[in-house]
């Protein structure tokens, strides 16, 4: 069984996405749905609390955004630019299931906005960060339905979400995950050495890079070193890595 999560800012975004999918039969196929709030800091704080107590196959990112000359019913992000720090997010497209475009992350409400044929939001940098911590797939739709000059129409973007085929979203999701290796299960490397939450994402990390570079038992390893402390074990995982 498959579990994807769709991340929403607000609970009404995200609720007519959930009748549509609702009526689907999908097999092998479970979605849940979280509304974090809207900007970066309250995407980072709570979909990062959110997923380090569930395990996720992959994650959804979809709500309304402004737009800049770019009008159809939803894009599919491919990079995110920070306006605060002008740092850039590139956002692996799995799969590609709608137009892509670029999308730029403010901290506040946007007045205007020079850069043409752009979405515009606050969160999707957040998210991306997030998502790419845990090592998720994922997609970030965004459902342009504001010109930055004009007030939010909701009742624009509820005909947006009517007119979009999230079947066809599931589909291509489950047809990603099925080409995906399966994940092993970490549990008791994790549980042995007790990691902290930070920790507990470096194993991870160094685990997977140990099976790409290396391509043998990792258990052999762990019962060879199982008796350092947490912190040694690390270290010298990351040692072992670069020799």
């Amino acid at each position: 069984m498959y579990k994807i999560l769709f991340v929403s800012a607000l609970s009404w975004e995200v609720k007519p996405i959930k009748e549509q999918i609702k009526i689907f039969n999908i097999p092998n196929l479970k979605v849940d749905f979280l509304s974090t709030w809207i900007w970066n800091y309250n995407t980072i704080l709570h979909l990062t609390k959110y997923l380090s107590d569930k395990d996720y196959d992959f994650l959804v990112n979809i709500w309304s955004c402004w737009y800049n000359n770019l009008d159809k019913n939803i894009y599919q992000v491919w990079r995110v630019i920070n306006i605060q720090n002008d740092k850039e997010l590139l956002v692996p497209i799995n799969v590609k299931v709608f137009d892509l475009a670029t999308c730029y992350c403010f901290e506040k409400p946007v007045d205007k906005f020079d850069k043409q044929f752009c979405i515009i939001d606050m969160e999707s940098y957040g998210f991306e960060m997030v998502a790419n911590s845990f090592s998720l797939p994922r997609f970030i739709l965004k459902i342009p339905v504001d010109n930055i000059w004009k007030k939010f129409d909701k009742n624009l973007f509820l005909k947006k979400i009517a007119n979009i085929d999230f079947k066809k979203v599931l589909e291509s999701i489950l047809l990603c995950l099925q080409t995906i290796p399966e994940k092993q299960n970490l549990d008791k490397y994790i549980n042995h050495f007790n990691f902290t939450f930070s920790q507990k994402y470096i194993f991870i990390s160094l685990y997977n890079k140990y099976i790409a570079l290396k391509n043998n038992d990792f258990e052999s390893f762990f019962q060879e070193n199982k008796e350092f402390t947490r912190k040694h074990f690390l270290k010298k995982l990351e040692r072992y890595l670069t020799v």
